[in-house]
């Protein structure tokens, strides 16, 4: 008797695990009907990776989603889709399919699925040049001192935990509300992606007034993300090998490099540093 309920167990078992598979398979076959075009978007403000110029998205993430799409095989369209916070609601509720450049984190795991990542971005503290932080790498070291950072951003588990707990800083939506924050002595720190820091001294003329620590207060792995509500998620895995091959052959690299450059040079003509070149 036990061993015919166990032979009976097992043909359930058996049957079980070929109907999720065949479920499975169907629910994949569905999803990539209806996957036309992958709809990605990205943060508004977060040059020279993501910005909003003229309502349109446009960045090294932007282009690399584009590059990665057209390797891939599948058609892509940009969305300007509104500040941070919706941006990352947008592709949660599968309204967006993906965003490119996102830091993972557990909340963020029960809304997305990621891809490999393609580069590691530097989380580092500015301050005025007159002020005197003296930040070693040590968090702690920051505790006597008033902060901000950006709303809706994460900046790693355990740096975001630090500073819900400790550090406390005030939020604010936009990097030019963070440089302020600091100019005015509102804040003695603000903490946010060197790169974007760096573009924003640039563009402000600032850095005379505002320095970046030399020491990154943390370093975190950029990813694309694909909202598990969205019916191209079943891309996850072949953009996690054209990530791979691009970033093998070089190619990855090269974007990153021309178009920081090419970001720069706009940068420069459009304060009047450099003249653009005659063409005549």
């Amino acid at each position: 008797m036990a061993a015919h309920m166990r032979i009976e167990l097992k043909n359930l078992l058996f049957f079980a695990s070929v109907v999720l598979v065949t479920q499975t398979s169907v629910a994949r076959a569905y999803d990539e009907k209806k996957c036309t075009v992958l709809k990605v978007t990205a943060h508004p403000d977060n040059p020279p990776y993501s910005q909003r110029l003229h309502n349109k998205l446009v960045g090294i993430h932007i282009d690399l989603a584009k590059k990665l799409a057209a390797t891939v095989g599948v058609e892509i369209s940009v969305h300007y889709t509104g500040h941070w916070n919706r941006v990352q609601a947008r592709v949660a509720s599968g309204k967006i399919d993906i965003i490119a450049g996102l830091y993972k984190n557990k909340a963020r795991l029960k809304l997305y699925d990621y891809t490999v990542s393609y580069t590691d971005d530097l989380v580092s503290i500015a301050s005025l040049e007159k002020t005197k932080i003296p930040y070693t790498g040590s968090w702690p070291q920051l505790i006597p001192f008033r902060g901000a950072s950006m709303l809706g951003n994460s900046y790693g588990e355990k740096l975001d935990a630090y500073m819900a707990s400790t550090l406390k800083p005030q939020r604010v939506p936009t990097l030019d509300s963070l440089m302020n924050l600091l100019i005015y002595g509102r804040v003695d720190y603000i903490v946010h992606t060197r790169s974007p820091m760096q573009q924003a001294l640039v563009v402000r003329n600032l850095s005379a007034l505002i320095k970046i620590d030399a020491e990154p207060i943390a370093v975190e792995p950029v990813y694309i993300a694909f909202s598990k509500k969205s019916p191209c998620r079943h891309l996850v895995s072949d953009f996690s090998k054209a990530i791979y091959a691009l970033f093998k052959s070089g190619a990855i690299d090269k974007i990153f490099i021309e178009k920081w450059a090419l970001w720069m040079r706009e940068q420069a003509l459009s304060s009047g540093r450099v003249k653009p070149p005659n063409n005549r």
